[in-house]
């Protein structure tokens, strides 16, 4: 993968991870503001019966695409583990929600979508069908360096359900230049791809970490 002007590259644990160096420049009010608040009856985009309310919500918001790179749009890799090869997947795009940057703990506790993925075909690892799938991240609690909390992938499809997956934030090192919130893909060494999006005022969440691994990324990264 190409490392992009304003991103930060490192190796953790084993997991070679090229993150956005979520800005840190002073907000514009239009992004200080955060991601509009869901609705005070959708609490969790898992329930069949809040699905409707989800998506409402989701196609509400603004999802950033400039040039900038602010999204990332790859092939998605899967290991074969019978071959020992990575095999390509399908051609996805990352989109932040335009005004993630400025969300607070509370939004985060709370639950906000932070991010759009659109694919041309199924993701498995992620739970992704073809199309358009939106990510709802909750229960993210403040920290000083690194949290773990609860993704859902919410596709635009209503006959497919929603996956949960683990979360995992971590506070951002390096300085930005721009305003803007970032997307990218990461590959997780053996694995598979991750999202990674800016969540929060002062860090990045990588979506499908688990708890453990998460752990081991927050304390032994660099």
């Amino acid at each position: 993968m190409t490392l992009k002007t304003g991103c930060a590259a490192g190796i953790f644990a084993g997991v070679l991870v090229f993150a956005a160096a979520c800005d840190r420049s002073p907000a514009t009010d239009t992004y200080a503001s955060g991601t509009e608040a869901p609705p005070d009856s959708l609490t969790n985009p898992l329930a069949a019966d809040q699905r409707a309310a989800a998506l409402e919500y989701a196609r509400r918001l603004k999802f950033d695409s400039l040039p900038h790179g602010a999204s990332d749009r790859q092939r998605l890799t899967t290991r074969d583990s019978i071959a020992r090869r990575d095999i390509l997947g399908p051609l996805a795009e990352l989109l932040p929600e335009r005004r993630a940057r400025g969300n607070t703990w509370p939004a985060l506790e709370r639950g906000r979508i932070v991010g759009r993925i659109t694919t041309d075909g199924p993701y498995a690892t992620l739970g992704l069908p073809a199309g358009v799938s939106y990510v709802w991240i909750d229960s993210l609690r403040p920290s000083d360096d690194s949290s773990v909390g609860r993704a859902i992938v919410i596709p635009e499809d209503p006959s497919v359900p929603a996956r949960r997956l683990d979360v995992l934030y971590l506070r951002d090192l390096h300085a930005g230049h721009g305003r803007e919130p970032a997307a990218r893909w990461i590959y997780v060494a053996g694995r598979s791809e991750r999202p990674w999006l800016t969540c929060v005022t002062n860090g990045c969440c990588v979506v499908g970490v688990s708890t453990a691994e998460g752990i081991a990324l927050g304390s032994e990264r660099y």
